[in-house]
């Protein structure tokens, strides 16, 4: 039907046409709910809900402003019981001063297939909480949680059976007071993880169907056992992270990007320790950080870290560095002499590099 390929602002405006169209848009399935900052007013968005008699496969608005908030809450009841399956919220952020806190049925929307929201606080979990059994996409930006958050997303998280991508960026809570918190997700396939702190995340068990990670963490807590954590990332396909050091190997691992330096003796054992455990490696790309830490590194450090077969199985290599180094070897040898220095490496394990990039 011609009316439900129309954007819902358009669709409802057919009601005017004639008697005959007045409510046809009402009983038409698979209309799709999106808003965004040109849109019609809140209180107008929660009547067309109401009047809408189907099912509601997508409700997105992009620019929830502080003036619509209280219509959010009307529309999450409004959309639980109409089995929602797509829910993508965006709220304002107000510099984090006045986001805002869920209606608590957003966790009654059991039809979920994909959430995402951004700038928002998510409430505490209600007692009998079922979990979102068809979720398969969870995208959380900038989300607040409640005391004991920890414990809210290792819920969210272990009752989403089918659970295949989920972002968590920058999620937090008054106070950084996380609990420590499990991922299980038999059926993850993409991982990305982005904040400032740990938050105090491990993994249960292996991610079995895990292809794809991203792991950015600035300031990883003492406590946290990174190394034990990321063993359970050596069946994926492609990597990305920024880690002090591991002791494990990934053995299908193709493609890696790593964000290090090469003024701390230990950065540089750590890079060629995971280096070394990843014998399959093909893409390689390093993003080295300038550092004013001064060590007494020299070439017989380097060549301490040779072992045989180290990058077999390279084809392509890219260096780059932020700012110009200015500390121990690298204040004599960056960039050209370290460049030449690993092009050696590479070259003595008669591997199959086809490509070199500096930048």
């Amino acid at each position: 039907m011609v009316l439900s390929l129309l954007p819902i602002r358009d669709a409802v405006r057919t009601s005017v046409l004639s008697r005959a169209w007045r409510h046809r848009w009402e009983s038409v399935p698979g209309l799709r709910f999106l808003w965004g900052s040109s849109g019609a007013p809140p209180a107008a968005m929660g009547a067309v809900l109401l009047r809408y008699a189907c099912p509601v496969s997508d409700f997105c608005h992009s620019s929830i402003s502080k003036e619509a908030f209280s219509h959010a809450d009307e529309w999450l009841p409004s959309l639980a019981g109409m089995g929602v399956q797509s829910l993508n919220l965006q709220f304002w952020d107000y510099y984090g001063k006045h986001m805002h806190t869920l209606h608590p049925s957003v966790f009654s929307c059991l039809e979920l297939t994909h959430l995402t929201l951004n700038r928002c606080n998510l409430p505490a979990v209600p007692p009998g909480f079922a979990g979102f059994p068809n979720l398969t996409w969870l995208s959380l930006y900038n989300v607040g949680f409640p005391e004991h958050a920890g414990r809210v997303l290792e819920a969210m998280i272990c009752m989403s059976p089918l659970l295949e991508m989920m972002e968590l960026l920058e999620v937090w809570i008054p106070g950084g007071d996380f609990d420590e918190w499990v991922i299980r997700a038999p059926n993850l396939r993409d991982l990305h993880i982005e904040s400032y702190g740990d938050c105090w995340w491990q993994i249960g068990w292996e991610l079995p169907s895990l292809q794809e990670a991203y792991v950015k963490i600035e300031d990883y807590s003492v406590d946290c056992d990174l190394v034990s954590l990321l063993t359970h990332f050596t069946q994926v396909r492609k990597l990305e992270f920024l880690v002090p050091g591991l002791s494990c190997c990934f053995q299908k691992l193709k493609s890696l990007t790593l964000v290090t330096d090469f003024c701390n003796a230990s950065s540089i054992l750590s890079t060629f320790s995971l280096l070394r455990s990843a014998p399959n490696l093909e893409k390689l790309e390093i993003e080295i950080m300038d550092d004013e830490t001064q060590n007494e590194v020299d070439m017989d450090f380097f060549n301490a870290l040779w072992i045989n077969g180290l990058f077999a199985n390279l084809k392509r290599v890219r260096m780059s560095h932020s700012t110009q180094m200015r500390c121990g070897l690298l204040s004599l040898f960056f960039p050209k002499q370290v460049y030449f220095m690993l092009f050696m490496f590479i070259m003595m394990t008669q591997s199959l590099l086809k490509r070199w990039l500096l930048s």
